[in-house]
């Protein structure tokens, strides 16, 4: 048990180290001609309810903290790696937190309300969220800091698990010359290709620009250029692409995060998948540019 709860605190160290490296905050859902929602007014008392659950799973002992995570991933919902299904978890559940805000029972808005057809999905969507805090309670509730706070007497030497290697290089990453941090960040993006996992692909735009190495996929030569806002935003949309062949495409469905993102936006996503998005909103070009990079990904 103590070496699971160890697996699970490597893993959100990883997880943290890949958005703590990148010097780009990545916006997703930002596309050309998109009607913006207005400014949403939130319920804070009930926002105020969410922080109290979350702040109380936060402030228990170690001891009592490992046994309920172990509690919550006794049932493997992605896979045996422990470290691919925490991982997985920690992103779907990330992605719950920000839907929660298009919850009109958290939001009062005195200026905007969705329409039937956008309410459809997002209700869809919160729903699979519910169900699936309900199933995941301490891991939905427990906020980073708070475990990462805890982690220097629970690293372990050695997991069971074929990418133990990659959390226990996480300490020496900030002293490896610029080849080394290269060749790191190329393993981390064999460890998310070769997860098979739609939501850990999701990570790998992370990788593209930091503050100490650019592009160590090598993306401008697939592309030709070295414009980054289009590398970025290229490398997003192949890799939620890629994603969509696994796990039943659970992150491209109309009820996905990228999708009901869109829809509070523009009501013409409501309802579509992100294939048939794409088509909508890209150009041929681009979108021959983005299967350019899905392609090479898969042999990456």
């Amino acid at each position: 048990m103590q070496n699971k709860f160890k697996i699970i605190l490597l893993t959100i160290i990883l997880i943290v180290f890949v958005y703590t490296t990148s010097s780009h905050f990545l916006n997703p859902n930002k596309e050309p001609n998109e009607k913006k929602v207005k400014t949403i007014q939130l319920n804070h008392n009930k926002v105020k309810a969410i922080q109290n659950t979350r702040a109380s799973v936060n402030e228990i002992s170690n001891e009592e903290l490992e046994n309920k995570f172990y509690d919550d991933i006794t049932t493997s919902r992605y896979s045996d790696d422990l470290i691919i299904e925490t991982s997985a978890l920690l992103k779907e559940l990330s992605s719950c937190n920000s839907l929660e805000y298009y919850d009109e029972s958290i939001n009062i808005d005195y200026d905007y309300s969705f329409s039937d057809h956008q309410n459809k999905y997002i209700s869809k969507a919160l729903d699979k969220c519910t169900k699936l805090k309900k199933d995941f309670p301490t891991i939905a509730n427990t906020t980073n800091n708070n475990l990462l706070n805890h982690t220097t007497s629970y690293i372990a030497k050695s997991v069971n698990s074929p990418y133990a290697n990659l959390f226990l290089k996480i300490s020496e990453y900030e002293s490896m010359d610029n080849k080394n941090k290269v060749s790191y960040k190329r393993e981390l993006a064999h460890f998310l290709i070769d997860s098979q996992n739609a939501l850990l692909i999701l990570y790998l735009p992370r990788l593209i620009y930091s503050y100490d190495v650019n592009d160590p996929l090598e993306l401008s030569t697939v592309l030709g250029t070295i414009n980054e806002d289009y590398l970025l935003m290229t490398a997003f949309k192949a890799s939620l692409l890629l994603s969509c062949n696994y796990n039943q495409g659970m992150t491209c469905s109309s009820t996905s995060t990228y999708m009901i993102n869109n829809c509070v936006k523009n009501e013409e996503a409501c309802g579509q998948d992100v294939k048939s998005w794409f088509d909508f909103i890209n150009t041929p070009a681009h979108n021959r540019d983005i299967h350019q990079v899905v392609n090479y990904l898969k042999q990456f």
